[in-house]
């Protein structure tokens, strides 16, 4: 283990274990004997710190061999207790929440937020603390535990937490009450059940139960029966249980609901920081330098295990910019069984016998199917009347799909998907509906039938990541190059971003694209007269007089009054392009002895090793 999380460590232990032996020796006097107070002074809180500091303070990094310190690499969750699901919104706000968090500002602010030791540390009730997967619940969980025993109080007073995976008690088939006692007997204190019970009645004890939902329902039923029971009947122990929205969705009497909330941009800086210090610092800050050029990079960081898909991806090497597909993949695979994976737990879904391919496939469907009908928030009729569930079935001669079924465990299982308000749904981020769109779309070889589409901004994302992600992009870049308008800011933009994804184009279709490009300009500029210099990144463009005067005489042409002047402005606007054109090339591979217009001015002008950044127009 490295030298610094065994620092961190031992000296968790250290204050752990006063305020165990602090705990103890504040319970009534009549059972001091039950408790064996030499062994709770030398071996019990020495097993004790060591379960604290090694079981519950410390967790692996996904996607790495590596650990973390949950103090060290912790970046305070927040909470609210205004549940999103539960929050009537219209489709229209939502959208625009969603379009500002693609944009990197965030979305909504959330009333009524707090962190998981305030709000369980200001109400006598227990908590029931429900968010989507990788939202940081256990994260939070497993730091209010060292928080909590290393003698922080809580509702006045210092406690004893106990921290509980449930998939560890399904395993064990064992209750909360028996954990408990089998916890304590782990730690040698005698008479571990009058502990447990002792310990209940003085309220000076903490039960962090964490992942309610990663067990079978009736196991479920059964922890919630018993946690209702010791919420009656112990009424000062604190109670904190984790889960999945659906799952803890039940009417709960003497809990109070908190959802966790997204992470804000500085928490997600943050919590970059902390996950490289622990694995390469100086990795970390190259990957927040470039974020900080695009803050839209870090869009996919709303929660922890996000986050840390894309810390994992750039630690190995990902380059995060030039390959978003890759990132986006491996975050769809991560949410949709990776990630359960990972942490060991089978969950009971409609969706249980579906491989991970085969749930991609379904998502893809419905994000795309969604996407054409102009929907990033959609409701449940939404998908039932697109028949999007029933194609799929029927193409992949698989067994009836209920829409209700399958939304709730992409939402609650897998965490794909979000409800938004009451029975709205979206993709938890609109940058996994593009690519899931764009997937769909090479899947099933739709990519010339996308190209109607070039003019619609919302689609351009999908565009470019369909050029990216084609095992063969020849016939979709050259269509692609014939339509777009190269005296178009826009059309310019999206052939550039297009090249600049380094589709699997063949240099025979490199080449004849540049050819279409370089007749094109040919054209306008043969009937362009005008002389040209550089000046360090400028091309100056200076019009001829008697060019300029007969364009504004043109205004006056009965014939024609404004046609001639503003094809003679569309060839400037292309003249004014030539800079994004000259890098669109550059990115195919071209030299600047592979284009045909060398030779014609200003080209012939231009040296390779020449970036002209802007053209200035005189004399118009």
């Amino acid at each position: 283990m490295e030298p610094l999380l065994l620092a961190s460590l031992d000296g968790v232990r250290e204050i752990a274990k006063q305020s165990f032996v602090s705990v103890f020796a504040g319970i009534n006097r009549e059972v001091e004997t039950l408790f064996q107070l030499y062994k709770i002074r030398a071996t019990s809180r020495d097993k004790y710190a060591d379960y604290i500091a090694r079981s519950v303070g410390v967790f692996p990094l996904f996607a790495t061999t590596k650990r973390a310190y949950v103090e060290s690499a912790y970046v305070s969750v927040g909470i609210s207790s205004a549940i999103e699901r539960e929050r009537y919104r219209s489709a229209g706000q939502i959208a625009e929440s969603l379009h500002q968090q693609r944009r990197g500002k965030g979305g909504e602010p959330k009333p009524n937020t707090s962190t998981l030791y305030v709000a369980l540390n200001n109400t006598n009730d227990a908590i029931a603390l429900v968010g989507n997967p990788g939202s940081g619940k256990t994260t939070a969980l497993r730091h209010l535990a060292v928080t909590l025993a290393k003698g922080a109080p809580i509702r006045g007073r210092k406690v004893i937490p106990v921290f509980l995976a449930v998939r560890d008690l399904a395993l064990m088939n064992q209750g909360v009450e028996e954990a408990m006692i089998a916890l304590f007997a782990s730690l040698d204190i005698g008479e571990p059940k009058a502990v447990a019970h002792a310990l209940l009645e003085s309220g000076d004890i903490a039960i962090l139960l964490d992942g309610i939902d990663e067990a079978d329902r009736a196991f479920q039923s059964r922890l919630l029966a018993e946690l209702k029971i010791v919420r009656d009947v112990y009424k000062s122990a604190v109670l904190c249980v984790s889960g999945r929205p659906y799952t803890l969705n039940i009417g709960m009497a003497g809990f109070e609901k908190w959802e966790t909330l997204p992470l804000s941009m500085d928490e997600r800086i943050a919590l970059v920081r902390k996950w490289y210090d622990a694995v390469d610092p100086n990795k970390g800050a190259r990957l927040l330098s470039e974020c900080s050029d695009n803050p839209g990079l870090l869009d996919l960081g709303s929660n922890p295990l996000l986050l840390a898909i894309v810390c994992a991806l750039y630690y190995n090497d990902l380059k995060i910019p030039s390959q978003p597909d890759e990132l986006y993949a491996r975050t769809v695979e991560g949410l949709l069984g990776a990630w359960d994976a990972f942490r060991d737990v089978a969950r009971h879904t409609p969706l249980h016998d579906y491989t991970v391919r085969r749930r991609v496939v379904l998502v893809s469907w419905i994000a795309a199917t969604m996407f054409d009908m102009g929907r990033v928030v959609f409701s449940v009729r939404d998908i039932e009347t697109s028949n999007v569930l029933r194609r799929y079935t029927e193409a992949t001669h698989a067994d009836v799909l209920i829409t209700d079924d399958v939304l709730r465990s992409l939402y609650n299982d897998f965490g794909i998907l979000i409800e938004r308000a009451p029975r709205l749904f979206s993709f938890s981020h609109l940058t996994l509906q593009e690519y899931l769109t764009a997937q769909y779309i090479v899947d099933n070889r739709r990519e010339l039938e996308l190209l109607k589409h070039y003019r619609h901004k919302e689609w351009r994302e999908v565009l470019r990541l369909v050029a990216k992600m084609l095992p063969n992009a020849d016939e979709y870049m050259g269509k692609l190059t014939e339509l777009l308008d190269l005296a178009n800011d826009y059309d310019v933009a999206l052939l550039r971003d297009a090249w600049l994804v380094h589709p699997i184009c063949g240099r025979t279709q490199a080449l004849l694209s540049v050819n279409r490009i370089a007749s094109r300009v040919r054209i306008a500029l043969d009937t362009l007269r005008a002389s040209y210099r550089i000046a360090n990144t400028e091309l100056i463009v200076t019009l001829h007089d008697d060019y300029r005067k007969q364009a504004i005489t043109m205004e006056y042409d009965s014939a024609s009054p404004s046609k001639r002047r503003r094809g003679i402005a569309k060839r400037i606007a292309m003249l004014k392009n030539l800079p994004i054109i000259l890098a669109t090339f550059r990115e195919m591979g071209v030299s600047a002895e592979d284009i045909p217009i060398r030779n014609t001015p200003p080209f012939n002008m231009l040296r390779e090793e020449a970036r002209i950044q802007r053209v200035v127009v005189e004399n118009w």
